[in-house]
């Protein structure tokens, strides 16, 4: 099927050492295999659990906007914040269904739990914000060691089709964030650094 999936990226110099950027995009998130195969998979999302596959599942789409601004430190140092959302569309969800395991083969005493499947779950947004800075140890005297760092806030939000009450999307982390150091040597014309 074909389907249209435009972008717009602008970028604006503010300054020598600051600039602003600017996106939109249509994006698509295809369902994965293991959400597709209507195979069974035992002991899962918990004990006593089942879960099918669903090959009716349609792929997400969203709209996504991105407004961030990035601040020069020396020659080629950067610290940066960036605000993003996007809107979801067919968000694909595990969701708990009324059949019986035995619909997937299996012994309700062995697995009283519950059968699971995926399903295509309605609309949810997700924003946040976005924190970097990346920057040589000059001022240090360390001219070839660099440091770097990224710490991101999620927030989301889904309507639960249960409860009726909104709540966060599954399996979405509150924050992420990575913090490393690089190490360049000249004389070998190699570099290696380590990350967290």
């Amino acid at each position: 099927a074909f389907m249209l999936n435009p972008s717009a990226h602008l970028q604006w110099k503010l300054t020598d050492a600051d600039q602003l950027r600017f996106s939109v995009a249509r994006t698509v998130r295809r369902p994965g295999v293991d959400q597709l195969v209507p195979s069974i998979t035992l002991e899962s999302p918990g004990d006593y659990d089942v879960t099918i596959g669903n090959p009716n599942l349609t792929m997400e789409r969203a709209l996504g906007f991105d407004l961030g601004f990035e601040h020069n430190i020396g020659k080629s140092g950067v610290v940066g914040v960036n605000l993003f959302q996007s809107n979801i569309t067919d968000l694909i969800g595990m969701v708990r269904t009324l059949r019986p395991v035995t619909d997937a083969g299996q012994d309700p005493d062995d697995f009283p739990g519950g059968l699971y499947s995926f399903q295509n779950i309605g609309k949810a947004k997700v924003r946040g914000a976005e924190f970097d800075l990346s920057m040589p140890l000059t001022f240090m005297g360390m001219d070839h060691t660099g440091v770097f760092g990224n710490y991101t806030r999620l927030f989301s939000k889904r309507l639960n089709p249960i409860t009726n009450r909104d709540t966060t999307i599954d399996d979405q982390p509150s924050y992420v964030y990575n913090v490393g150091v690089t190490q360049e040597i000249p004389a070998w014309k190699a570099s290696f650094g380590a990350s967290y």
